[in-house]
């Protein structure tokens, strides 16, 4: 229609961003004709992918030095002025570096996959089944690391957390992944070693302090039932990712 001729004159004149907005709004218009709530969907998606240069930054010094951070607490749309995540209200992830993101475990997953293949192939193991059966046990563990934190949080009494916030936060331990398999094509069995424990203990770390500000005070059903779930939560970041290590490397 209109839209879509009105998208591609502003692409042909070298205006992407006007191209891509309007490209997004004719894309949602025939979503939501199609989908009832997939307008709201792809909204509630996108704002996970609101990401910047220094945003990213952040996030991958918070994921791999999370011992340098002083600030956990999540901040609200209304305190910094603009756009929030449809849903809960919080402050975009371009905005607050403590915000959950998709973009960084995207990246970070595909490229652990990667890696693990190319290890494959040095060692003349790889196959494209061998690349499949990784990706197909990060899925799986990704899936189930995603409901077990979900539940754990639900029985804390912190109901209100969005899915997706929980993937991002569980799908940050593929960054620590990827360190690990680089360690390991570059320094063999110690410097993989000692990448391991390191990451392990950083992912722990990271989730710790993620998770103690994800259930808020005044939803804690009793004070060591919180720091015991939190605790396991920490705990399950380092095993997971010794686990997975063991596809890539």
């Amino acid at each position: 229609g209109a839209q879509g001729v009105a998208a591609a004159a502003a692409m042909f004149a070298g205006d992407s961003g006007m191209a891509q907005r309007l490209f997004e709004t004719q894309a949602r218009g025939a979503a939501a004709s199609w989908l009832p709530g997939a307008a709201a969907a792809f909204a509630r998606t996108r704002c996970y992918f609101a990401v910047s240069h220094r945003s990213v930054a952040e996030k991958l010094r918070a994921v791999l030095f999370p011992w340098t951070k002083r600030h956990w607490r999540r901040k609200r749309a209304d305190e910094l002025g603009g756009d929030g995540s449809p849903g809960h209200g919080h402050a975009l992830p371009m905005h607050d570096a403590n915000a959950p993101d998709m973009y960084v475990p995207l990246v970070a997953f595909v490229t652990f996959a990667l890696v693990a293949g190319y290890a494959r192939g040095r060692s003349g193991t790889f196959s494209p089944d061998a690349l499949a059966a990784i990706f197909t046990r990060c899925t799986g563990l990704q899936v189930l690391e995603t409901g077990l934190y979900s539940l754990g949080l639900w029985t804390l009494g912190a109901r209100g957390v969005p899915l997706l916030d929980v993937a991002s936060y569980t799908g940050y331990k593929y960054v620590s992944l990827c360190v690990n398999a680089v360690a390991a094509q570059l320094g063999g069995d110690r410097a993989y070693t000692f990448a391991l424990c390191y990451t392990a203990l950083a992912a722990s770390y990271f989730m710790l302090k993620t998770m103690a500000q994800t259930v808020p005070s005044e939803l804690e059903n009793t004070r060591a039932k919180r720091e015991v779930v939190v605790l396991v939560f920490g705990l399950l970041q380092g095993l997971s990712i010794w686990f997975l290590g063991r596809a890539g490397v």
